[in-house]
């Protein structure tokens, strides 16, 4: 039955910004198994800008207690609030949690075992945030920085998780400096250290 209520869910295959409010497309899989828009669902009132950003970002992802998704909000550039969203069992949105993102969008993952993910930079120091939801339950994360990435506000992040819980995060320095560095840092499964490599650009 979980795994049936889960495949319902994928119905809601992408989260998007549009004229500053986030929004949430339905869709529904036809005969080839090819998506079909159905509808939009408001995840919030309003967001920031700066969530228009990007695009490369994750920002939706399935799990055993529910369909959650991020997005951006506030007035000073390079102080913005990310906020994960719930979808209720009626199809609304609440907010489950929050916290520092910096400049850019967050990167919401989850693991195989369900926890979540999210990729900020906070006061332009990139930063893990975990949490183990439960069902309807108050989403609580713990955060720490991801060492060996380069600080500022222009780091272009983006990361990704795999089937076995392998997490990467890309950054780079962006508009710190004349010459390009793009800095790949992954952390295995079960692990608590990070591997960082530099790859110049320019």
């Amino acid at each position: 039955m979980g795994s049936q209520r889960r495949m319902a869910r994928r119905g809601l295959i992408a989260a998007l910004i549009a004229t500053g409010v986030p929004l949430a497309m339905t869709s529904r899989a036809t005969a080839a198994a090819d998506p079909v828009q159905t509808g939009n669902t408001l995840v919030a009132a309003a967001a920031s800008p700066e969530a228009n950003w990007g695009g490369h970002q994750a920002r939706i992802v399935d799990t055993p207690t529910g369909l959650y998704t991020t997005y951006t909000s506030g007035t000073e550039e390079l102080a913005q609030t990310w906020h994960l969203m719930r979808m209720g069992a009626d199809g609304g949105w609440s907010e489950a949690a929050s916290g520092g993102a910096g400049r850019e969008p967050a990167n919401l993952l989850v693991g195989p075992d369900g926890r979540l993910f999210v990729v900020a930079s906070p006061s332009g120091v990139v930063t893990l945030f975990t949490a183990t939801p439960t069902t309807n339950g108050p989403v609580t994360f713990t955060s720490a920085a991801i060492p060996g990435s380069i600080e500022g506000y222009w780091q272009y992040l983006s990361a990704g998780i795999d089937e076995v819980g392998d997490l990467c995060v890309v950054t780079s320095n962006g508009g710190n400096s004349e010459i390009g560095e793009l800095y790949v840092l992954c952390r295995r499964a079960g692990q608590t250290t990070w591997n960082s490599t530099m790859y110049p650009t320019e």
